[in-house]
């Protein structure tokens, strides 16, 4: 019997019930195998990409005032955006290790970080 909190995934990663209908996850819970998710996490990497790359010009070439630098917008926005990140990391559904369930409820999701 499938509990109400915890759905079955496949091996492709699409998640579907058990007559292959497709899984409604609890409220405010984000699918880990969603279209939208996938781009979400392409779009973090991008950012990861440009801050290891404009971090060591940041520190090395530092003018007497980080206020004045152009850059600073951009690693403001960048900074925002890893803060929506670690928010929206509370509401991503997660695949049990032993049983290879989703699980969708926000205390398991929580605690597993």
């Amino acid at each position: 019997m499938e509990d109400k909190e915890e759905r079955l995934t496949s091996v492709s990663g699409t998640v579907s019930g058990q007559d292959g209908d497709p899984v409604v996850l609890g409220r405010f819970v984000v699918n880990p195998f969603d279209r939208r998710y996938r781009w979400w996490r392409t779009f973090l990497a991008v950012l990861v990409v440009y801050s290891s790359w404009s971090s060591p010009f940041e520190l090395s070439f530092r003018k007497t005032s980080s206020a004045g630098s152009a850059l600073v917008p951009i690693d403001l926005a960048v900074d925002f955006f890893f803060g929506i990140d670690i928010v929206l990391t509370f509401f991503v559904a997660y695949l049990d290790d032993s049983t290879y369930l989703l699980v969708d409820r926000h205390d398991r999701i929580a605690m597993r970080l």
